[in-house]
Formats: C-alpha cells, sequence, structure tokens
C-alpha cells in the first residue's frame, strides 16, 4: 500500500512538472499578439503611450477623442495607456527617453508640437501617431505636402481648418477690409505655416495683410532649453516679462493704426497675451477674427474646429496600426472631417460691434455650453464584434 501511495505522489508531481512547463512555452500568446488556435477566446492587449506638449482645450479633447476610438474600435479592457505630461523641453526629452526605453511600449501618441518633435527624434521604430498641430511635415521640417506619407515611423492627423473657410469667415466679418494684422509669435512655426496659407489665398483674393510678431509670456523660458539649443542672455523672468509686455504693447499700437481688423490662428501661442491683445483691439475699435477657440471668446467671431475629431481619427489610425497591421510610413496624413468645422461669434462684442450674423453662425457661449466635443464625430463601434 505505501508503494502504491509514492507511485500516485510521483506521477502527480511529474503531471504538475508538464503543466508547469507548458504554461512557460514560449509559444503562449504575448501582450499585441494574436491569439490563434485554442486560444481564440483570449483578446490581446496593447500598450500605448501618450505625451502632451501643450495642454489648451484643444489638445485635451484631441487626447479625450483619441481614447474614445480606441474604447469603440479596440475596447477599454484590452489596451492600457501610460501617460506623460510635460511643459518644459527637458521634461518633454526625459519623457521621450523613458517611453522608448519601456520594452513594453507598442504605439507612441504625441499630443502638441513639441512632443511630436522630441518622439520623432527618440525613436525611429515604435509608430508614433502625431496630432495637435496644423501641419505635421512642417512640424517635422520634411518639406512634402502636408498629406503624403512621411516615409518614417511617425504618422497622424493635421488640425487642418479650411483657409477658404477662414478667409470666408474674415469677409463675411469684416467689411470692408481695408487691411489685416496677422499676429504671429516667431517661436510658433505651426501658426505661421497657417498663416502663410491664408496669405497665398488673400493675396489671391487682393486683400492686404500686414504680420505682427509678438512674444509668448513664456518664451524666454522656452528659448532657455529651446530645441535648437537658443541661449539668451541671463536675465530675471520678472525682467524677461516686463520686456516682453512693453515690446508687445508697442507691436499692438502699430497694429491697431494701420489695420482695421486683426487675425490669430488657430493654436497660436499668444492666447496668454489675450488680455493685452483684446483690450487693445477692442477699445481701439479694431475686431479680432480668430481660428483659435481658446481665444473665441474675447473674439468677435471664430472659426472652431472640434478638436475631438481630429482626436477620434488619431485613435483610428492608431487602431489601424496596433490591430489591422498598418505601417505607419506608408500612411497618408489625415485630417478631420469638414463636418468639424463651426463658424462662432461673441454676442458681447457683436452688440458693441453693431454687428448681426445669419444662422451658419452660432454663438460662442450658447454653442459650446451645450455642444459637447465630439457632438460632430461618427463614432464606429467595432470592439465587440471584430474578429480577431
Amino acid at each position: 500500500m505505501k508503494n502504491i501511495q509514492f507511485k500516485s505522489i510521483t506521477a502527480l508531481v511529474l503531471l504538475c512538472g508538464l503543466l508547469f512547463t507548458s504554461c512557460g512555452d514560449s509559444s503562449s500568446p504575448k501582450k499585441g499578439n494574436k491569439v490563434t488556435g485554442a486560444e481564440e477566446s483570449l483578446t490581446p492587449t496593447y500598450d500605448i503611450a501618450i505625451l502632451n506638449s501643450e495642454f489648451a482645450t484643444y489638445n485635451q479633447d484631441i487626447r479625450i477623442g483619441f481614447t474614445a476610438a480606441l474604447d469603440d474600435m479596440i475596447g477599454r479592457k484590452n489596451y492600457t495607456i501610460h501617460e506623460y505630461n510635460a511643459h518644459s523641453i527637458d521634461d518633454i526629452r526625459y519623457n521621450a527617453r523613458s517611453i522608448v526605453t519601456d520594452e513594453s511600449t507598442q504605439l507612441i501618441f504625441a499630443n502638441g508640437e513639441n512632443a511630436i518633435k522630441a518622439m520623432s527624434q527618440a525613436t525611429h521604430e515604435i509608430p508614433v501617431v502625431a496630432a495637435g498641430v496644423y501641419d505635421i511635415q512642417e512640424t517635422l521640417g520634411t518639406g512634402e505636402a502636408w498629406s503624403t506619407p512621411t516615409g518614417t515611423n511617425v504618422t497622424g492627423v493635421a488640425g487642418r481648418s479650411s483657409m477658404t473657410d477662414t478667409l470666408s469667415l474674415l469677409i463675411e466679418t469684416i467689411n470692408p477690409i481695408k487691411q489685416v494684422a496677422i499676429l504671429i509669435s516667431p517661436e510658433d512655426t505651426d501658426s505661421i505655416s497657417q498663416c502663410r496659407q491664408l496669405e497665398r489665398y488673400m493675396d489671391q483674393a487682393g486683400i492686404k495683410w500686414k504680420e505682427y510678431s509678438l512674444l509668448a509670456s513664456d518664451a524666454y523660458k522656452t528659448a532657455t532649453t529651446s530645441l535648437d539649443g537658443v541661449t539668451p542672455p541671463a536675465m530675471t523672468e520678472d525682467q524677461a516679462e516686463s520686456l516682453i509686455g512693453d515690446a508687445n504693447n508697442a507691436v499692438m499700437q502699430l497694429a491697431i493704426t494701420e489695420c482695421n481688423c486683426i487675425f490669430i490662428p488657430m493654436g497660436s501661442k499668444l492666447t496668454d497675451q489675450w488680455p493685452l491683445i483684446a483690450g487693445t483691439a477692442n477699445i481701439s475699435g479694431v475686431p479680432i477674427v480668430t481660428g483659435d477657440v481658446s481665444f473665441g471668446r474675447h473674439a468677435l467671431t471664430c472659426l472652431y474646429l472640434d478638436s475631438f475629431a481630429i482626436g477620434y481619427e488619431a485613435g483610428t489610425m492608431a487602431y489601424q496600426i496596433l490591430v489591422k497591421g498598418s505601417k505607419p510610413d506608408e500612411m497618408d496624413i489625415s485630417a478631420a472631417p469638414a463636418s468639424s468645422l463651426v463658424k462662432l461669434y461673441q454676442n458681447s462684442i457683436a452688440d458693441a460691434y453693431g454687428c448681426e450674423f445669419p444662422k451658419t453662425f452660432h454663438e460662442i457661449d450658447s454653442y459650446l455650453n451645450h455642444e459637447l466635443p465630439g457632438a460632430s464625430t461618427e463614432r464606429v463601434k467595432i470592439s465587440d464584434n471584430e474578429e480577431e
């Protein structure tokens, strides 16, 4: 009897050993890999890193739209997000290194100009989906047409609002247009790219324009650690802000004497200068037209791009890469659908100027307070029935 018990125990140990060896087999499914055969019921999971370098409402809604698409197409339980928020160039670089050295990272979502630049420099292998800029090709410095594939591991969604729609907004808002003051920030290459295109359209329409350069309040801090290695002379932050304020005020005084309207592009880094810009312009009776909803409540009219749609399109591209096997270097740069563009006006400013707008315009406070981001986005639910 004792011998039988010993044999039974020995057999049990051997059986457990075989089971343990089987569990540790290198053929077992790994994260992000398609599961086949007897384990088809298991769902792959994906590790996604998000690097945010801009934090305006525009970028926040992009972030919301991105994960909404992942929820719809991959399923909330089937992916993991590792999110990094970086305000300074040093932090962006540090976080970029952390992301690419994490062996679990399968895809990176770069939200904002500096995030895109940093991630494109940090890795040439991990797929990067970019958003939060007007022109991704311009941000990367490729010199290629905005919608063509980058030929690298970076693809994404350009936040392009139609410049013909922008010009139409200017013409509908200001009559007659004598000369448009275009406000730019020298370090804001993305906004400058927009303005260059608008200027070409205005030239074709016979509309006069002039650029005026202002500095954002954090321009000095950015310059101290810029990606281009610019190092300005030493001064305190208060001294820098005082100099920036005086310089911007002088530029604004010139702009309102030479032009009868002001234009600020979408995603402008000058939104922190709104007290000076709006105060100077509105007191002087020079209306502001903008493509930036962050500035919209201080402007007469605004072309609003629902950035949730940009994020949702970016999430769709991430799905195509992770699940369908699309290659970033072969994917066209995408754009938000035209349905996500809305013309807005600010009621109190319109009253001050004695302006009335047609039904194609919406009052900005009423619209933004009642229309949730993504209201115009057609969502696609496939995570519940996608065949693996």
